[in-house]
């Protein structure tokens, strides 16, 4: 009954590295289908599967943290978890939107529950490293796939012409996708060089033509710095040969470039709307400097710090400062910012470690996933995606589940 269990457990963490490409979905089950503000086809998935995949998710994160109670002791990422989950609850108790910042910590938490599941079973079920790389790379490539090909099909119209013609697909929008693409691209990468002959080296292999595909057709400027840092990370960690090196010497170089090039799918009004943004999430953390107006609630004070030159409210940038680290002190201010400090320092202590057992030769997964995590932060230096956090939870773990397997030798 306990291996039935376990196995139940271990599918169920796997699923969610599937999750992310519907993430946008749970929030638009709350929101008005006509809403004039928003394409109708923003509903790209109908309702009813949008309701599947909730009450899968919610199944899922159930068997997740229902198998906690068979934990033989706490993993390496629990207290950090719990760090990570009041640097949402307790500014939410003091802020503005308790409510719903209370559900983002509860989300947070049940994210990093399944983070510490992976932990604690990966010793016990032989395949679920194998699973979870699988069922990203899979769910990744058909979620790239589909933006890939709704953008050359100019399909749906509307949410085509919506988003300037830049690739979007179940996403919340282009960003959201370039952040996600940029990390898929960076595990696929490493799997691709480290897996060889097997099916999951051809897995890896499409997910990374998939992912960086769909990177390219966001035009995202943001995700191609983040591209660019990720290689770098990459390529630093690794010290490659100069036929290594000159390839993807060339390879950021044109990321760069394009970045700069591809300006043509962007509203010019757009461009210089980060600089108020910025300055709105500067004069909020000035104002509540201790636990900021708490999780999701910085539209309820955008109307009062909103610089002259700003956008109206109700515009995007009315719902947070598109910046990570402005955000987290607008919202969460020192004493949430310095709780997720703290759950970083801790996975990066325990990441390093691993990472220094294991052979240079088997290094190179857990070293793609930490460069994938660093171009995440990259990309999220000029937006605030609403994924990160979720993604934060799983790729800390996978990190460091695939640095101890390669010092384990399996």
């Amino acid at each position: 009954m306990r291996k039935i269990g376990r196995q139940i457990a271990a599918l169920a963490v796997a699923a969610t590295f599937a999750f992310f490409p519907m993430y946008a979905s749970l929030g638009l089950l709350y929101s008005n289908p006509r809403d004039t503000t928003l394409p109708p086809s923003v509903w790209l998935v109908p309702r009813a599967l949008d309701w599947v995949f909730a009450i899968v998710s919610a199944v899922s994160f159930a068997a997740v943290i229902a198998s906690a109670a068979r934990w033989r002791r706490l993993p390496a990422l629990f207290w950090p978890g719990c760090a990570g989950t009041c640097a949402f609850a307790v500014p939410a108790l003091a802020g503005f939107e308790p409510v719903g910042g209370l559900t983002y910590a509860l989300g947070f938490f049940a994210w990093m529950m399944a983070a510490n599941a992976l932990l604690d079973l990966r010793a016990r079920v032989a395949w679920l490293t194998t699973a979870c790389l699988a069922s990203l790379l899979a769910s990744g490539a058909l979620a790239c796939a589909l933006a890939v090909v709704l953008v050359v099909l100019r399909a749906p119209a509307d949410l085509y012409a919506f988003h300037h013609g830049r690739a979007v697909g179940t996403f919340l929008n282009t960003n959201e996708l370039a952040g996600y693409a940029v990390v898929l691209c960076a595990i696929a990468a490493g799997c691709a060089v480290s897996l060889r002959g097997s099916a999951m080296r051809t897995l890896a292999i499409v997910a990374f033509v998939c992912g960086l595909s769909a990177l390219v057709l966001t035009f995202s400027r943001s995700g191609f710095i983040g591209a660019v840092v990720a290689t770098l990370v990459f390529l630093v960690a690794l010290r490659p040969t100069w036929r290594v090196a000159l390839p993807s010497a060339a390879f950021v170089v044109a990321l760069l470039a394009a970045a700069l090039i591809f300006d043509v799918h962007h509203n010019p009004a757009e461009n210089l709307s980060r600089i108020p943004a910025w300055t709105a999430g500067w004069r909020t953390f000035q104002l509540f400097p201790l636990t900021g107006v708490g999780a999701i609630a910085y539209y309820r004070t955008y109307p009062f710090v909103r610089p002259p030159d700003g956008p109206p409210v109700g515009t995007p940038i009315s719902y947070d400062p598109h910046d990570l680290f402005l955000t987290l002190l607008a919202e969460m201010g020192v004493a949430g910012a310095a709780l997720f400090a703290f759950m970083w320092w801790r996975w990066f202590v325990l990441y390093r470690d691993a990472l220094r057992r294991a052979p240079p030769a088997r290094r190179i997964i857990p070293l793609a996933i930490g460069a994938g995590l660093a171009g995440l932060w990259a990309v999220s230096t000029l937006n605030t995606l609403s994924i990160v956090f979720a993604m934060w939870a799983n790729f800390m773990a996978l990190a460091l589940v695939t640095a101890q397997d390669a010092d384990d030798g399996t």
